[in-house]
C-alpha cells in the first residue's frame, strides 16, 4: 500500500499552517522530523524514547487548539486546519501526534459545554512553559467506557439538570447550571 501524494491544496495549508506556528516559535518540520527520529529509535529499542518536542516548543504545543480569543493559533480555529495539522503529524507518527502537549479532545465539549468561569479556568493551564495535556473520560459503573452501553440520560428543570442513571445502583444527581 503506498501513500497516497497531498494535493497542491493540501501542501498550500500545510504551509500556511507552519509559517503560523513558527510566528509562535514552533518549527512544525522540525517537530515533524523529530517525532519520526523517536517513533524509529523506539521501534528499535522496544523502549520509549524522550519527547519529540523542545523545551521552546512546548507553549505552542499547549495553545495549539485553544481558541484564538485566549491566545491560540489564528490558523488552527476551524476543523479543517486542526485536521490538516493532525494528519500532517500523523504522517510522522499518529501515536506521538496524539500524545502531543494541549488540550486534545477535551477542548471542544469544554468550548461548547462550559461555563464562561470553567473555561477560564481551564484555558489558564495551557498558558504555561511546561506541558499540559487536557483529558476526557466518559465512564458508568457497569460499562466502562463503552459510550453505546451507557443508560445514563439528564432531563432539564427549571433549576438545572437532573441526570439518572440507569444500572443497579440507580441515584440521581442535580447539577445547577448557569
Amino acid at each position: 500500500m503506498t501513500r497516497d501524494e497531498p494535493t497542491s491544496q493540501q501542501v498550500h495549508a500545510i504551509e500556511y499552517i507552519g509559517r503560523a506556528l513558527a510566528d509562535r516559535g514552533l518549527d512544525l518540520e522540525r517537530l515533524a522530523r523529530s517525532m519520526r527520529a523517536v517513533s524509529s529509535e523506539s521501534d528499535a529499542t522496544g523502549k520509549i524514547g524522550g519527547p519529540p518536542w523542545r523545551p521552546d516548543d512546548v507553549r505552542a504545543l499547549n495553545m495549539n487548539l485553544v481558541p484564538a480569543g485566549r491566545g491560540g493559533c489564528p490558523a488552527l480555529q476551524s476543523l479543517v486546519a486542526q485536521a490538516t495539522l493532525m494528519a500532517y503529524l500523523g504522517e510522522a507518527d499518529a501515536s506521538l501526534t496524539l500524545a502531543l502537549p494541549g488540550p486534545g479532545l477535551a477542548m471542544p465539549p469544554v468550548v461548547a459545554l462550559a461555563s464562561v468561569k470553567q473555561r477560564e479556568q481551564f484555558l489558564r493551564r495551557f498558558e504555561s512553559d511546561a506541558p499540559r495535556w487536557g483529558a476526557f473520560t466518559i465512564t458508568e459503573p457497569d460499562c466502562g467506557s463503552d459510550a453505546t452501553a451507557m443508560r445514563t440520560s439528564a432531563r432539564k428543570t427549571g433549576r438545572g439538570w437532573v441526570l439518572m442513571e440507569q444500572s443497579a445502583l440507580s441515584r440521581t444527581v442535580r447539577a445547577p447550571t448557569a
